[in-house]
């Protein structure tokens, strides 16, 4: 994809607010959408999130009394829905399992005799240790960087997309038993395919102009 590519897909793709319930993402799509979340950047590869997937009648059913009445309509229009959580504590097993898996991939093969290569990651795990809160946020701020890439890439996919913050989280939290796993939700997103009477498809992209956001440094 060439920048003027990837620009033309930023000044054309927007949110959808209504779905096409009749068209559905292939298995393929849908397939990649999920391998590009799992492969998505984050803070020392602490990759501090679970994903929930929603794509049958009956999970959108059993999550609906967490979704708020302006979202409703386009949770039961979509495709698939999915809810992106993060943990408010990270066990040291994780850190092993992280660790192993890094090392079966060969990320280590060139490391210096004694080195501990996921330093790093463990001190920023430290630091939260008596704070829940704290990783928490710091984890959500991950999940962001996920919900960002796989935006621009449903797009780049001719899939729309919703990113939904209007949700009950207590009660997501509770209907998932996200709470016993050590989990709180972040935000959940819709896929799928806009509807013919999307209102968002020609309302003109309206952002602040570039010299108020991008400020170069002398």
């Amino acid at each position: 994809m060439t920048s003027e590519d990837m620009l033309a897909l930023m000044r054309t793709r927007y949110t959808a607010k209504h779905y096409d319930p009749a068209r559905k993402i292939s298995d393929k799509d849908w397939e990649a959408l999920l391998e590009i979340m799992r492969l998505s950047p984050s803070s020392c590869n602490a990759q501090p999130w679970q994903v929930f997937v929603v794509d049958t009648d009956g999970a959108k059913e059993k999550i609906m009394p967490s979704v708020k009445d302006f979202n409703l309509s386009r949770v039961k229009e979509c495709d698939r829905l999915v809810i992106f959580a993060a943990p408010f504590n990270v066990a040291p097993d994780y850190l092993e399992e992280l660790y192993r898996q890094e090392e079966a991939d060969g990320r280590y093969k060139t490391m210096p005799p004694g080195m501990v290569p996921d330093a790093i990651r463990q001190d920023a795990v430290k630091r939260y240790s008596d704070d829940p809160a704290g990783l928490y946020n710091w984890a959500s701020n991950q999940v962001s960087i996920m919900i960002g890439v796989v935006t621009v890439a449903a797009a780049a996919m001719a899939i729309d997309s919703t990113i939904l913050g209007g949700f009950d989280r207590d009660k997501m939290d509770a209907i998932l038993g996200l709470k016993e796993k050590g989990l709180r939700s972040v935000c959940a997103m819709c896929f799928g395919y806009r509807a013919a009477h999307d209102g968002n498809a020609t309302r003109p992209k309206s952002r602040l102009p570039r010299e108020r956001i991008i400020h170069r440094v002398l």
